[in-house]
């Protein structure tokens, strides 16, 4: 097989997402480069029929049968297959197939990786059920890097799709840039990330990410840039966020929405510590909760939340009271369904990441 020298590694990571791998991988294959680009996809043992999927577009797209390029694998944990695209020759596949699920024994998906990103000038990231629209995505954000030096991470926004309802939303995505803000709310897309291969793995090797207990694996990624680098936003449309049901970062389960938001928190306090940040952030946390377990229908609970939060102004106390009344706590949360443009009860901000 003959040696290419990717500059773009694009990661996915892809579990029972058989109804939407298609559209990752066409926003992969779109991309219109001057360069190669390498897209690993990593499906961990999906029981949904994904597999069947991506095998049946490889079949269609790829030269599976190109002897000068094509690989095949098979290792105890893996089949993996390599292979070019028949219509865009700098788009390459590698394609593994766990043959169990990884995630469950909290075993490590990503020295997959490592062949292909590890000689890669730049790593994109993009999730099997989220999808790239822009075809000059990589394109555009290789020039920024390739030409700005001191900038280690670009990205730009995204239209939430609610799978649920079938309906596309609002734009999310941007700006911010800094520690100091981006500890407060991640703003930044994970589908439009292209970071730096050099600061990734600074990143793995000082933070040690593995050994943390963390339910998010790319929020930390960007605190920990924008404190080695800089990041800029790119005002383009790059992608669709996908917003499910179930994923880890939101959930109709209300024990396990709050754990995610728990650890998030955690993880926050964590950099916030490392990088000598000094403002308090139990009140984002307790904002956070009561949040949760307002969407949840938790009335005692939003109401203690609310209690915790040091700082006292007026909409807080207007909530607090709204959540002492069993009936105004309902009528409330009734409302804030039908009118979705009330900024503070939107869940929304609660999702940075899947």
């Amino acid at each position: 097989m003959k040696q290419i020298d990717f500059l773009v590694c694009v990661r996915c990571f892809t579990f029972n997402h058989a109804p939407y791998i298609k559209d990752a991988m066409d926003g992969f294959c779109m991309q219109k480069t001057s360069f190669p680009f390498v897209c690993v996809i990593v499906d961990d043992a999906s029981t949904d029929g994904e597999p069947n999927v991506i095998r049946t577009y490889m079949g269609q797209h790829f030269n599976i049968d190109d002897k000068n390029v094509v690989r095949n694998v098979e290792t105890d944990d893996y089949v993996m297959t390599f292979a070019q695209h028949k219509v865009n020759e700098n788009c390459f596949f590698a394609v593994y197939y766990l043959k169990y699920n990884h995630y469950s024994i909290k075993k490590d998906k990503f020295p997959y990786f490592a062949e292909y990103h590890d000689n890669a000038k730049y790593i994109a990231l993009c999730e099997g059920d989220d999808y790239w629209v822009n075809p000059n995505k990589l394109q555009i954000q290789v020039n920024y890097l390739n030409t700005n030096s001191d900038c280690g991470l670009v990205y730009g926004y995204v239209r939430i799709y609610n799978q649920d309802n079938k309906r596309m939303g609002k734009i999310w995505g941007g700006p911010t840039e800094k520690f100091d803000d981006l500890i407060i709310e991640s703003t930044i897309p994970t589908l439009t990330v292209l970071i730096r291969t050099s600061l990734y793995l600074d990143y793995i090797k000082n933070i040690k990410p593995e050994n943390k207990c963390w339910l998010m694996g790319d929020y930390p990624i960007w605190l920990y840039v924008s404190q080695n680098s800089s990041i800029k936003f790119l005002s383009v449309l790059m992608g669709t966020y996908r917003l499910l049901s179930e994923s880890a970062s939101h959930s109709k389960n209300f024990e396990k929405s709050e754990r995610f938001i728990r650890s998030l928190f955690d993880m926050k306090k964590y950099f916030a510590s490392l990088y000598g940040y000094h403002k308090n952030l139990d009140d984002y946390l307790y904002m956070s909760l009561a949040r949760n377990a307002f969407f949840h229908k938790k009335r005692i609970k939003t109401r203690d939340y609310i209690l915790m939060m040091k700082k006292k102004n007026l909409k807080y106390n207007i909530i607090m009271f709204l959540a002492s009344s069993k009936l105004l706590f309902s009528l409330t949360f009734q409302t804030c369904k039908v009118v979705k443009k009330i900024h503070w009860f939107s869940y929304q901000e609660l999702s940075v990441e899947k």
